[in-house]
C-alpha cells in the first residue's frame, strides 16, 4: 500500500510534482519518497513497505530499464503468477515487479490475471507511453486531472494532490485501464446461476483470507461486534493465536458490548479505545480533510474508521476488515423499501458505487495512520460467488427480519448465537457516534446560519443541516477558485460527465 503521484507531458516540473506528492506523505512509512523523472514523465511514490520491506523498492523496473511502474496496493497472488512467467529475473521478491513481467509477456491482457487490490501507473520508455489501471471493485484509489493547455496528465491516489491544476479531478473507474490513445476495461465478471452452498461459501472466504495473510508485518483486525467481523475474528484467532482485535466506540455502546463478550468468549486479545464527545468533534476538520469527502454517511462511519484505525496503527501494519460483504450479502434494510424483483439490479448498483463510498472511506481513513486494510470478502472469486447465488439465499423479507442469510447459515454452530442473530446495525450507529455529531450540529449550527449558508451556495440548497455542516469544513480544504468540482449533483467526488461503464454487466 502506498500514495502515488504520476504525471506525463512535454515539460515535467519535479519540484512541483514533489509537492504534490508530500501531499500524501501520510500513505507511506518511508523517510524519504521514492522519485523516478525524466523530461517527459515523473513517478512518485509514498511507499508503505508491507512485503519485502527490506529489497522492494518503487519504482520498480524491468532488466533493462526501459520499463518502470509505481503501485498502490498488494497483488495477492504474485508468487503464483511469477511461476508463470519465463524468461524473466526478479530483483526483489516484492508484487510490483511481477506487473511489469505480465505487461512485457502478455500486454494489458495480462492485468486480468491479477488478483488483488491495487491501481498503478507504468511508463514505457520505448514507445513513450503511459498505462494506468485500477483493480476490478476499485478497492484503491486513482485520481486524475488532464490539462489541456499544457497537454500534460497527472495520476494521485488521493486528490488533495490534484488541488490547483487548470482540469477537472476525475477518477479512473473500477477494472478499467487509461492510455494516451483510450479509456478501455479490461476485467469483466461472468456471473452465473449457481446454487447456494454453504461448505463453498466457507471454502471461498477462508481462502481469501489465507491469501490476504502473507505479509513481512504484523496484521489484526477491525471488530465490531456485527457478523462480519465476527467471522474476520474467527478465522484470524485459528490462523494466528495472537492476533489482536480493535475497537472503538462511546462509554456502554452496543458495539463495544458486543465486542468485548465476543472477544472474552473466544479469548482474542481486544484493544478498545473509549471515545468522547471533545475528542470527536476536535478531530472531525481532520477527518474530513482526510476523506475528501462531505457526504454524511462517509462522514459519519469515517469518524469510527479514523479512530479505530488510529488506534490499530499503534501495533500494526495491516488492519483485516469485513467491507464489501453487505453489498454480496444483501446487508442493507433500505433494500426493504423496494419490490423484491428490484434487489439483484439495487445490489450490483451497491457493488458498482463501492469504490466511492465505503472503499473510499476505508481507504482514506486507514491511510490517514499508515495502516493497510485488507478486505476478504472483496476477493474476486466471493465476489464471483456471491451475484451467483440467488438473491432469496441472502434476504426473504416475508420470512425474516434478518439480511445476509446465507452467511448466518452457513456458520450457525461455528459462531454464538448472539452473533448469528445480531441485526445489521450501521457503524456509526453501534459505536452511538451518530448522537454525538447530531447533537453538535444542532447545537452550534443554528437554523438561521443554515438558511444563510443555503443561501450563499446556492448549489447546495436541497442539502440538509447536517451535510451543510460538513461542507463548509470541507470547502475550506478543498474548493478552490481554479478548480472545477462537480457539486450540483450532490456527489462527493469528482466524476467524469459520461457516466462510466458499469463494473458488471
Amino acid at each position: 500500500m502506498c500514495g502515488i503521484v504520476a504525471s506525463f507531458g512535454e515539460t515535467i516540473n519535479k519540484e512541483e510534482l514533489t509537492l504534490r506528492l508530500n501531499k500524501i506523505k501520510h500513505r507511506g512509512n518511508r523517510r524519504e519518497a521514492e522519485i523516478n523523472s525524466g523530461n517527459n514523465y515523473f513517478l512518485g511514490c509514498q511507499r508503505l513497505a508491507i512485503i519485502s520491506p527490506g529489497s522492494g523498492k518503487q519504482p520498480a523496473v524491468n532488466e533493462d530499464k526501459t520499463i518502470e511502474v509505481i503501485l498502490n496496493g498488494e497483488v495477492y497472488n504474485f508468487k503464483e503468477l511469477k511461476e508463470t512467467l519465463s524468461g524473466h529475473t526478479f530483483e526483489t521478491n516484492c508484487d510490483t515487479e511481477v506487473i511489469i513481467h505480465l505487461y512485457e509477456q502478455w500486454g494489458i491482457e495480462g492485468f486480468k490475471k491479477l488478483n488483488g487490490m491495487f491501481a498503478f501507473v507504468l511508463w514505457d520508455h520505448r514507445t513513450e507511453e503511459y498505462i494506468a489501471v485500477r483493480d476490478p471493485l476499485g478497492v484503491k484509489p486513482l485520481y486524475f486531472v488532464h490539462v489541456k493547455s499544457e497537454d500534460s496528465i497527472t495520476f494521485a491516489s488521493e486528490q488533495k494532490s490534484l488541488i490547483g491544476l487548470d482540469g477537472v479531478i476525475l477518477t479512473l473507474p473500477p477494472g478499467h485501464y487509461m492510455t494516451q490513445e483510450k479509456t478501455g476495461k479490461y476485467f469483466y465478471f461472468d456471473f452465473h446461476f449457481e446454487e447456494f452452498k454453504a461448505d463453498k461459501l466457507r471454502y471461498l472466504l477462508e481462502a481469501s483470507i489465507k491469501r490476504r495473510l502473507y505479509s513481512d508485518r504484523s496484521s489484526g483486525v477491525f471488530l465490531s461486534g456485527g457478523l462480519d467481523s465476527a467471522l474476520l475474528s474467527f478465522y484470524m484467532k485459528q490462523f494466528n493465536s495472537n492476533v489482536k482485535a480493535y475497537s472503538v466506540g462511546m462509554e456502554n455502546s452496543e458495539d463495544l458490548l458486543f465486542s468485548k463478550r465476543y472477544a472474552k468468549e473466544l479469548n482474542l486479545d481486544l484493544e478498545i479505545l473509549t471515545l468522547s464527545e471533545d475528542l470527536i468533534i476536535n478531530k472531525l476538520p481532520q477527518i474530513i480533510y482526510h476523506l475528501e469527502s462531505y457526504n454524511p454517511f462517509l462522514v459519519r462511519s469515517g469518524v469510527g474508521t479514523y479512530f479505530a484505525s488510529q488506534l490499530a496503527a499503534k501495533n500494526e501494519s495491516v488492519i483485516f476488515c469485513g467491507e464489501g460483504a453487505d453489498e454480496l450479502f444483501a446487508g442493507y434494510s433500505y433494500l426493504w423499501n423496494f419490490p423484491f424483483a428490484r434487489y439483484s439490479a439495487l445490489l450490483k448498483e451497491g457493488l458498482n458505487n463501492l469504490h466511492q463510498t465505503e472503499l473510499q472511506r476505508l481507504d482514506r481513513m486507514s491511510m490517514a495512520h499508515t495502516i493497510e486494510a485488507r478486505e476478504p470478502f472483496l476477493d474476486i472469486n466471493l465476489v464471483q460467488y456471491a451475484f451467483s447465488i440467488p438473491v432469496d439465499s441472502k434476504i426473504r423479507p416475508w420470512e425474516s427480519p434478518l439480511q445476509k442469510l446465507c452467511l448466518r447459515e452457513a456458520y450457525k454452530g461455528l459462531l454464538p448465537e448472539y452473533i448469528i442473530n445480531r441485526p445489521k446495525v450501521p457503524f456509526d450507529k453501534g459505536s452511538a457516534i451518530d448522537v454525538v455529531l447530531h447533537n453538535h450540529i444542532y447545537k452550534e449550527f443554528s437554523d438561521k446560519a443554515f438558511e444563510a449558508e443555503k443561501n450563499r451556495y446556492t448549489y447546495m440548497k436541497s442539502f440538509n443541516k447536517e451535510t451543510m455542516f460538513y461542507f463548509l469544513i470541507w470547502k475550506e480544504f478543498f474548493l478552490s477558485a481554479s478548480q472545477a468540482f462537480v457539486l450540483d449533483r450532490g456527489r462527493y467526488v469528482n466524476y467524469d460527465e459520461s457516466s462510466p461503464e458499469d463494473i458488471i454487466k
